[in-house]
């Protein structure tokens, strides 16, 4: 029977003997449903040599997934089905439908079936959701993620929920430009693989890879699959394996940067290998690319000491994440078009650093509609900057920026980088930091020096210490811009003495002062320098409070000058 005969449903396409077969036709309100196919007027019809040419012209694509004018199609796989592999999209009505193939022109898409059973959907190193179920609420779907995460694995509540977060975020990671690592790291036995298996299970078509595994089945798999890759112990040895998978987690948190390189056999011909996916990672040690560091959100795991957990994944945990799985799909097919890229960047996350905001902007596109929850996401943001600035303050860079703003607070003017140094070594205990390697990180930092008579002093720029403080001191509000209306002034100089109070911290009088640069004058070598430790002898003899800071305070002053490391110098001429 045609297309259009008898008592069929009426369809919105011709017979197969039309030209117009597989699409609309433009000549459907003219034709009679009773009619056959040749009243068409593009009508031709077709022996079964052309037939069989065209069938062999049909592109055949097996897929886990893919979007056609606007539509959505997912994979389902259940091997005890039969078909085992089908698609499932929403129609118009939000009603859901299952189709076992998508047909558009010349091109056929099928699911993708297992041929054997090495293959990853057989093994398990691929994951797809079994059917579509319901979810509830995006609030529902949260707490039963969370739920499930604490039942099986040991990290703080804060991970567990920002976990959660990151599991949808996987669903809808094609709708957005950028997307952050989610990585725990920690020694062996502190429950890195199992959060793998809890979380990465739970993320949109999980690819579990190992750390020995080389880069070209990573670029396969992302191409093939368009997933998260789950990688556990990315500690890489090789150093060529180790760059290369390296440049996959560099270039892979943001749309649109793949990695070039040249055909084996082809030079003239390029290959772009893509990159962009969610990532899930666990390793013993940070990584030292601090690129790649500051792109992934991380979980220092800890030996769990609660018992409630078990040693060995139950059935049970198996069944729990089938489900959330295909309540997680349901999730995926609702939400698809609804995310606008460009909105995005009009929603406030609050006071954070920037690259903590690029990486975490794509979440705020889960809450847009929730103020409640968009809410608690800003409140975790802030609480996350807020331990990462305390992280960095541990390192050398923030010790040396919080020596410097505690330099300036006490009114030093001019900051050299023994006066660096010096605090350094006595506020946090760093014997081994020297004036010149201070001078290294200054330069890493951004920070300029400037060069008067035989020292260099640290040039201070307003924009850029209030950056190095937000980032650096913990509870950072603003710079110091100047020293303190309290400090003493130090000038009217005759013959090097000064004749006005040091600072009134200190109480010195200026006899007190003038006592002490004649004891310096007087224990000076032939040099005409004095060593650090017997200046600071000299003011306790003289009964002078806290002699390093009235010390480092003439040196701010320029009556004293230190052209050596531990050296000191009287300044004979005028400020």
């Amino acid at each position: 029977m045609s297309a259009y005969g008898g008592k069929r449903k009426p369809r919105l396409i011709c017979g197969r003997d039309c030209a117009h077969y597989g699409k609309d036709c433009p000549y459907m309100d003219v034709i009679s449903y009773d009619d056959s196919a040749e009243n068409c007027p593009d009508f031709e019809p077709k022996d079964n040599m052309a037939r069989k040419r065209e069938k062999d012209a049909e592109i055949i694509i097996s897929t886990s997934g893919f979007v056609l004018y606007g539509v959505l199609y997912e994979e389902i796989y259940d091997p005890s089905n039969s078909p085992p592999g089908v698609f499932v999209c929403l129609k118009d009505d939000g009603d859901m439908e299952l189709v076992t193939e998508v047909k558009d022109g010349i091109r056929k898409y099928i699911p993708y079936i297992p041929l054997d059973d090495n293959d990853p959907l057989s093994t398990g190193a691929v994951k797809l959701p079994t059917f579509c179920e319901d979810y509830g609420t995006e609030k529902d779907l949260v707490r039963e993620i969370q739920d499930h995460i604490h039942r099986y694995v040991d990290v703080s509540p804060r991970f567990e929920r920002f976990s959660a977060w990151y599991v949808l975020l996987t669903w809808l990671y094609d709708r957005v430009n950028t997307i952050p690592y989610l990585r725990v790291l920690g020694d062996t036995g502190t429950g890195k693989s199992r959060f793998l298996d809890v979380v990465g299970g739970l993320c949109y078509k999980p690819c579990m890879v190992s750390g020995a595994v080389t880069p070209a089945p990573i670029y396969r798999m992302i191409r093939q699959w368009k997933g998260t890759i789950i990688l556990d112990e990315a500690d890489f040895r090789d150093s060529n394996e180790k760059n290369e998978v390296i440049k996959i987690l560099n270039c892979g948190f943001e749309r649109g940067r793949p990695v070039i390189r040249c055909r084996q056999n082809d030079v003239e011909t390029l290959q772009f290998l893509p990159t962009y996916c969610p990532k899930v990672i666990a390793t013993r040690r940070p990584f030292e690319d601090k690129a790649l560091e500051s792109r992934c959100l991380t979980e220092r795991m800890i030996e769990t000491s609660r018992k409630d957990i078990p040693d060995v994944l139950p059935s049970e945990f198996y069944e729990e994440q089938e489900e959330l799985r295909n309540k997680l799909l349901m999730f995926r097919l609702r939400n698809y078009n609804s995310i606008d890229p460009r909105k995005i960047q009009e929603i406030d996350l609050g006071d954070i650093e920037p690259r903590l905001r690029q990486a975490t902007r794509s979440f705020a596109s889960l809450f847009s509609g929730i103020p409640d929850m968009l809410n608690e996401f800003r409140d975790f943001l802030r609480k996350y900057n807020e331990e990462l600035v305390e992280e960095r303050s541990e390192t050398i860079e923030g010790m040396i920026v919080n020596a410097i703003f505690s330099l300036k607070e006490e009114g030093y003017e001019r900051i050299t980088s023994s006066d660096i140094a010096f605090r350094v070594k006595e506020r946090f205990g760093i014997e081994r930091i020297t004036p010149q390697s201070v001078g290294k990180y200054l330069k890493s930092l951004g920070i300029e020096r400037k060069r008067d008579r035989d020292q260099r002093y640290i040039i201070w720029k307003e924009n850029l210490m209030n950056k190095l403080g937000r980032r650096y001191i913990p509870g950072f509000v603003t710079s110091v811009t100047s020293v303190t209306s309290n400090s003493g002034k130090l000038e009217d100089y005759d013959e090097g003495f000064p004749h006005a109070n040091v600072t009134n911290v200190t109480h010195v009088t200026q006899e007190t002062v003038q006592k002490f640069i004649q004891q310096l004058e007087q224990e000076r070598g032939d040099d005409g320098l004095i060593d650090f430790e017997k200046a600071v002898d000299i003011c306790l003899s003289l009964g002078i409070p806290q002699p390093t800071k009235f010390i480092k305070q003439l040196q701010a002053r320029r009556i004293l000058l230190e052209p050596f490391p531990g050296k000191l110098e009287v300044w004979r001429g005028r400020k």
